[in-house]
């Protein structure tokens, strides 16, 4: 997966002013996940991209660029 992806969703989660917690509860993962993923230490499944999209209102391929 993009490298890009865990700048994407810190810099989409800052933009909210949300902490990582705050996100997880919107998401419905852990927070510690939601860092994993900001760190590219572990990517997220389809259907978890699907939301993360949804909730920042950006498309996949825009979260990935």
């Amino acid at each position: 997966m993009s490298k890009q992806l865990g700048f994407n969703l810190k810099v989409e989660r800052l933009k909210k002013h949300m902490t990582q917690k705050e996100l997880s509860e919107h998401i419905g993962i852990s927070a510690r996940t939601i860092s994993r993923y900001e760190l590219n230490q572990a990517n997220p499944k389809e259907k978890t991209l699907m939301k993360f999209a949804e909730f920042f209102g950006k498309t996949i391929e825009q979260l990935l660029k």
